[in-house]
């Protein structure tokens, strides 16, 4: 991490391969990635053992067959919590008007479900599109614990979203530090910009990373993510002009290697 608090450490970056950069890219973003998912499976695992504890305690037996629903007990039954409702009412009473008092929430009739996620948003699952499938409350209790093998996929599919997310910033951010090497006339190979971009990432990316961790919005965080990218990228090429100016090199020279694009 001597991008973030070493500036000699980018006039190492311009005499180095591209290659070099790109494989820090990488596993930055694998040891991110990977800290994110551990985090997201822990949350998934709690959220369906809640998930099964609450079915257990706090809802009647059922059993969804031949597209419809049947609950035994008195109807309706209202679950609230703040501005959320589960609300389940097979007589026919209710319908899902009933979740108009709230932003968010659930409604189960006989023969379908409401889903409200906010104000604008609803959707709806007919029962009678699960076919031929049928399942009661103690088969339901017994699945939800197989769920918890989609936990193990999560780091998977997390880590990939997090390289090509990257990947694709890396590219944008590799225009802005070019447009910044220009500027401060720095004669530099467009590779030598993008290991330069990339490595000026990494700060502005943990605070990213930290603030989505903790759910803490920034105001207009972008704007303040590229600005510390940009702050980097002026100092780098200031110190690579100083390192020139004390000992001559020929940066526009070194070979660095292509990519092929197969």
């Amino acid at each position: 991490f001597y991008s973030m608090s070493k500036m000699d450490f980018y006039v190492t970056v311009a005499k180095e391969s591209v290659r070099k950069a790109f494989k820090y890219l990488v596993l930055f973003c694998i040891l991110l990635g990977a800290i994110n998912s551990i985090i997201k499976v822990v949350g998934f695992f709690d959220a369906i053992s809640e998930v099964k504890k609450f079915v257990t305690k706090d809802i009647p037996d059922f059993t969804v067959k031949n597209g419809e629903l049947n609950v035994e007990g008195e109807m309706p039954i209202v679950v609230e919590s703040d501005d959320l409702a589960l609300i389940v009412d097979t007589s026919g009473e209710l319908d899902e008007s009933s979740l108009d008092g709230y932003n968010e929430g659930i409604f189960i009739s006989k023969t379908y479900i409401v889903s409200k996620k906010n104000v604008m948003q609803k959707e709806r699952i007919d029962f009678a599109e699960l076919g031929a499938l049928s399942f009661t409350k103690s088969s339901l209790i017994a699945f939800l614990p197989t769920l918890k093998i989609l936990g193990f996929l999560f780091p998977i599919f997390i880590i990939i979203a997090t390289i090509i997310g990257k990947l694709i910033g890396s590219l944008f951010v590799s225009i802005i530090t070019a447009i910044v090497g220009a500027v401060k006339k720095v004669n530099l190979s467009y590779g030598q910009t993008y290991a330069i971009g990339i490595y000026a990432m990494t700060l502005p990316y943990i605070i990213k990373f930290i603030a989505n961790l903790l759910s803490l919005k920034i105001p207009l965080f972008f704007v303040v993510y590229y600005a510390i990218v940009i702050i980097y990228a002026a100092n780098a090429f200031s110190r690579i002009q100083q390192d020139r100016l004390a000992a001559p090199v020929s940066y526009t020279h070194l070979k660095l290697p292509t990519i092929s694009s197969a």
